[in-house]
């Protein structure tokens, strides 16, 4: 557990938002059929959320309902809403997030809504997540969901990788977290970083030799997938539009700080490169697409926008689970580079460069 609260430590110093820190995140499955059990989770997640917008003390609530949870979970498994309960204790930890993995091992094991999981079990370290995400991609009920394990695994990973990325290139954010996580653990997160660019490849060579055709990754180095949206005032958009420019999809939120510390910044790079093939495409996330128009009457941001909304699209098919997540894309449409966190020089470096390849 302190190689995980380090970890989160890490990312929180990186100037990144969580859609926790907006509101408590929920699963993406569809409401269950009312049955007798469903109803008493729903009234026990409903309960949940009403104190946790309260509570002084997050921990001890965090434990409290891991606990409710996984024995609603343990004594409905064939409820449709014995995984969605599933998935509180595994995002709040503890010892009912590691018996809630041996439930899911049980009870879903050879059941393809696993995958619903996957997230949430790819980054955890405990013995039994590990050889559970092991016999995912060895093992799968089908081809599908051992492609979306591969998948889980190596979004896991590379998330350990981008932070590593900035302790190596960026001194005054590796001095920040010397200062307060300590030099050695640092090492020991570079180590992590190096690890985990290593079982990348090896997770992206299953998926390519057992599941092939399965998924469209958007990971640094491959084609980068179509991406359908609106404009804020209700138009179609989508990626391809923009054939033969560097693109920066920056995924955002107005309700996230370090999203909005980057608008200065991204606001004189946008003017620079003015007559540069390149266009800067930021996607809000909010959860109505009226806060966006609202917050872009009262900042200045003359760059293109659209609204994807909470949930689906780009962050649902690209992976995005922080703020803001950056994905450059070069003039052939590769994306170039992945960045999770608010660094704009990082950004405006690696822009430059891809534009000293366009023709």
């Amino acid at each position: 557990m302190r190689r995980l609260f380090f970890a989160l430590g890490l990312l929180s110093v990186a100037a990144i938002c969580f859609a926790a820190d907006k509101e408590t995140p929920k699963p993406t499955r569809e409401a269950p059929k009312p049955t007798k059990a469903t109803e008493a989770y729903q009234k026990l997640e409903a309960e949940f959320l009403e104190k946790v917008r309260t509570a002084e003390d997050r921990k001890e609530l965090f434990a409290t309902y891991a606990k409710k949870f996984f024995e609603h979970a343990e004594k409905n498994p064939k409820d449709p809403s014995a995984m969605e309960a599933l998935s509180y204790p595994l995002r709040m930890g503890g010892e009912n997030a590691k018996k809630a993995v041996g439930v899911l091992k049980k009870e879903y094991s050879k059941n393809p809504a696993i995958a619903e999981l996957f997230p949430l079990l790819a980054g955890r370290t405990d013995e039994a997540s590990v050889e559970l995400m092991k016999e995912m991609t060895t093992t799968p009920p089908d081809k599908k969901t051992g492609a979306l394990a591969c998948k889980a695994l190596v979004n896991s990973r590379d998330r350990v990788v981008s932070v590593s990325k900035r302790l190596r290139t960026n001194s005054e954010f590796r001095k920040a977290i010397e200062k307060s996580q300590g030099a050695q653990l640092v090492r020991d997160y570079l180590a992590k970083g190096d690890k985990a660019e290593k079982e990348i490849k090896e997770y992206k060579k299953i998926l390519e030799k057992k599941f092939p055709g399965q998924i469209t990754p958007a990971w640094v180095g491959e084609k980068a997938p179509e991406v359908i949206s609106e404009t804020p005032d209700g138009k179609p958009a989508k990626l391809s539009d923009y054939k033969g420019k560097v693109v920066v999809l920056d995924v955002w939120a107005t309700w996230c700080g370090p999203c909005k510390a980057m608008i200065p910044h991204t606001r004189t790079m946008v003017k620079k490169l003015a007559k540069k093939p390149f266009v800067l495409v930021s996607v809000s996330v909010d959860e109505k697409k009226e806060t966006l128009v609202e917050f872009m009457k009262e900042n200045s941001m003359p760059w293109t926008h659209w609204w994807n909304g909470k949930s689906g699209g780009i962050v649902k098919d690209w992976d995005v689970s922080a703020y803001p997540t950056i994905f450059v894309i070069d003039h052939k449409g590769v994306i170039r580079d992945k960045i999770i966190g608010a660094d704009s020089e990082e950004l405006e470096k690696v822009v430059t460069g891809l534009l000293g390849e366009v023709d």
